[in-house]
């Protein structure tokens, strides 16, 4: 049976600058879509294996889901053999800019129609904090680097604060095994945030660390992202 909808695919070579020091894939170069009247709202992914730096991988990607506000896009990640290493899934809204407001799905994104592919399982984060004082609490100053072409915080920048919070022993002796960023409020430049991280006893078990993680904008304590990182010990 052919699939509804052609399924993208793309062929890719791991670049010496989306390596990280142990010369895997990095996070910061997997996690890095863009859009223009799309906002993205959560990005989820899995990783069975990193890819290193020359290694051809094959990206794919599909239209997964769909609702009278959010559009859901997943991902596959296939290495050189064509075995899967990798999947992820992402939520998508359309804003009108000049109101700042989420508008309903237009008529163009309903009509596409979408491929029966099974797609990643959503991992839902807490709306409330952990209770108890987090583990650590950095502050950051949002850089000019720090923004996207509308002036507002880039998606990727959030994911990099995030890990810089985990600690250092899980960064040298773990890989990331999976994650799950929820982007609730808008940021611009030159604030100051405050990056929170608690362990995550729910998800937590031996030899596989968990941690929730919260930003917050440092003068009112709005809450900018949320996110979930699950790590897998060498």
């Amino acid at each position: 049976m052919t699939e509804a909808l052609p399924v993208w695919t793309e062929r890719h070579a791991i670049r010496a600058s989306e390596m990280d020091f142990r010369g895997h894939l990095s996070v910061r170069a997997l996690c890095d879509p863009q859009g223009w009247t799309w906002v993205l709202r959560e990005w989820q992914f899995e990783m069975a294996a990193w890819p290193r730096w020359r290694q051809e991988v094959t990206i794919e990607t599909w239209p997964s889901g769909l609702n009278e506000m959010v559009a859901t896009r997943d991902f596959r990640l296939l290495d050189g053999d064509g075995q899967p290493i990798g999947r992820a899934t992402s939520r998508w809204m359309v804003v009108d800019f000049r109101r700042r407001r989420p508008i309903r799905m237009p008529d163009a994104v309903r009509a596409i129609r979408r491929p029966e592919r099974a797609v990643l399982a959503a991992d839902t984060l807490p709306r409330a904090a952990p209770d108890g004082p987090p583990g650590l609490a950095v502050d950051y100053r949002v850089r000019f680097a720090d923004l996207d072409i509308n002036e507002h915080v880039n998606n990727v920048s959030y994911v990099e604060w995030v890990l810089e919070t985990v600690p250092r022993e899980v960064l040298r002796g773990a890989t990331l095994a999976a994650m799950t960023t929820a982007f609730r409020a808008e940021c611009r430049s030159e604030a100051t945030v405050t990056v929170e991280r608690w362990a995550d006893p729910e998800r937590s078990a031996p030899g596989r660390p968990a941690f929730l993680h919260r930003v917050l904008e440092k003068e009112g304590a709005r809450e900018l992202a949320a996110a979930r990182t699950l790590w897998r010990l060498e």
